[in-house]
């Protein structure tokens, strides 16, 4: 427990989690500007969410790719500015640490609710002997990579922002 009677992850879980958040970050950025070049890296294991985006056509479905890209690179630099202090005890620090609060549950609670609907949707593939190795391709790279990430990052964003939330609260209270 921290000085305030909040648990305050130790320093090398932060490092840990910094390590990881930039690693989910990246690979999920770096594999949307992958597919925004016209890369089809992995892109079968993405489903539907590929389809509609390329249905878009190719200059729109690559704009909505890049768009997509620079939120996560902005999220990674979020990341990394607010877990090395880049941004102080401030207010923009503030802001920063509850951005990556509610980003981080957001993150963490869809990966997982979208890894238990690709297992229970694998199962019901199976049961029901269906052969449509597409959409089973999608479902295991949602329920073994990309959700994973997901949750992981979303994890790393939670675990920096509990760690900065007592030094940014305990500055203002003592104002």
């Amino acid at each position: 427990m921290g000085k305030h009677g909040r648990w305050i992850p130790p320093h090398h879980l932060c490092n840990l989690a910094l390590t990881v958040g930039l690693l989910c970050g990246l690979f999920h950025a770096f594999s949307s500007i992958a597919w925004a070049f016209g890369s089809d890296f992995l892109l079968d294991t993405v489903g539907e969410v590929a389809q509609e985006i390329s249905a878009l056509g190719a200059r729109q479905a690559a704009t909505m790719l890049f768009l997509i890209s620079i939120f996560k690179l902005g999220s990674v630099f979020l990341l990394a500015g607010n877990s090395l202090w880049w941004f102080g005890t401030g207010r923009v620090s503030q802001l920063v640490t509850y951005f990556n609060l509610i980003e981080g549950v957001f993150l963490g609670v869809y990966g997982l609710a979208s890894m238990i609907v690709s297992g229970l949707d694998l199962v019901a593939l199976n049961s029901e002997g269906s052969d449509n190795s597409l959409v089973a391709t999608a479902h295991w790279g949602h329920l073994l990579l990309w959700d994973p990430l997901f949750f992981l990052w979303g994890g790393a964003l939670v675990t920096i922002a509990l760690s900065r939330i007592p030094s940014i609260t305990t500055k203002r209270e003592t104002k």
